[in-house]
């Protein structure tokens, strides 16, 4: 269970990765600007372990991916330092 959780969060934050990146910056009109998908405590694994400098880059890698593979692979690869700072 606890790995379909983490594969659905890696999905959903690649996901809105993707979507942001795709995303025009100006609002169609009489739109409100879209903000797209943030990385934070309630979806990042490890956020409390992060120091401020490791979350903003963390943050500016999700944002500027555009691969899902490269997506998922980043945060596979991040999950697994979390996992081995936590020890």
């Amino acid at each position: 269970m606890k790995t379909a959780l983490t594969a659905l969060v890696s999905l959903l934050a690649c996901s809105g990765a993707l979507a942001q990146a795709a995303a025009s910056s100006a609002p169609a009109p009489g739109m409100a600007p879209m903000h797209g998908w943030r990385t934070d405590r309630g979806n990042t694994p490890g956020w409390s372990m992060m120091t401020e400098a490791e979350r903003k880059a963390h943050q500016d890698k999700m944002r500027a991916m555009t691969d899902h593979a490269a997506c998922s692979a980043h945060m596979e690869q991040h999950r697994a330092q979390m996992v081995a700072r936590a020890k």
